[in-house]
């Protein structure tokens, strides 16, 4: 049993997942884009709103006079900071059972009896889980270019949809590969811790920005490498920021693999 058969496999099999997940983001995309012309011809409207909103509040939801007047602000306001989460929670639930599964079911065994090693099953398992991702966040947000182009008077950001797709990787990656090395850990529970570490670094990200004490919690947390805020005011994500998540996601890749090669499987 080559790599290639591993991957058409475990391909053939999640397909189906993506795809109800991009149809419901999809759906969403069509429920918010019609709305943002209303918003936007109200923008001082929207502006006597936020002055009169506590300055707590503001930073902790990445709220200012571009939120809801220009589309970028609009999409990562009304959509952007939701699917960024969602995807933490789908990378985590797409990790934890990948491996884990095959072994709580007792079909990996199938895999390790046929002259494959576990580093290939490691690797095929990894990357249609990848080439997966990077379809259906092409998709969306091509769709979502397109969406502003027929549904708003707009043109598409297409600097913010660019660093969108790469923050929506970087974090369904991130928890993905967490969910992985979880999964290889325990036999059980792994997504219960994987979503206390979410939800944790969430609030630190919140804490950071409402409490100046509680500054240093932003650097326990992905979103503030990441945060799309800056590309809204038209800056840019630091290409620093970008290789720290990513060398964090390939380590936490590391440690699962040496733990699944590493682990005695009971027959």
């Amino acid at each position: 049993m080559k790599y290639l058969h591993i991957f058409n496999f475990e391909v053939k099999r999640s397909y189906k997942i993506f795809i109800w997940w991009t149809i419901a983001w999809v759906l969403m995309i069509l429920m918010l884009l019609p709305f943002y012309n209303t918003f936007s011809t109200q923008g001082q409207e929207f502006a006597q709103v936020y002055q009169s909103l506590p300055d707590a509040f503001k930073v902790a939801f990445n709220l200012n006079e571009l939120s809801l007047s220009t589309i970028s602000g609009y999409i990562n306001t009304e959509l952007m900071e939701l699917l960024e989460l969602f995807s933490c929670f789908f990378g985590l639930y797409l990790g934890s059972r990948s491996i884990q599964k095959e072994i709580n079911n007792k079909s990996i065994l199938f895999l390790l009896s046929k002259p494959v090693s576990r580093t290939k099953i490691f690797l095929a398992k990894v990357d249609s889980i990848f080439l997966l991702s990077v379809a259906s966040n092409a998709i969306l947000m091509l769709f979502l270019g397109f969406g502003v182009i027929f549904f708003t008077d707009a043109d598409a950001p297409v600097k913010y949809l660019a660093y969108s797709f790469v923050v929506l990787m970087l974090m369904f990656t991130l928890y993905y590969a967490l969910g992985i090395l979880l999964g290889v850990i325990k036999d059980g529970g792994t997504i219960a811790i994987g979503a206390i570490v979410i939800i944790v670094t969430f609030m630190f990200n919140i804490m950071s920005k409402i409490s100046d004490s509680a500054d240093f919690l932003k650097y326990l947390t992905p979103y503030h490498y990441l945060d799309l805020g800056p590309v809204v005011s038209g800056q840019s994500i630091a290409i620093e920021n970008i290789f720290f998540i990513l060398i964090i996601a390939l380590g936490l890749f590391v440690l699962g693999f040496r733990v699944f090669t590493n682990r005695d499987i009971d027959t």
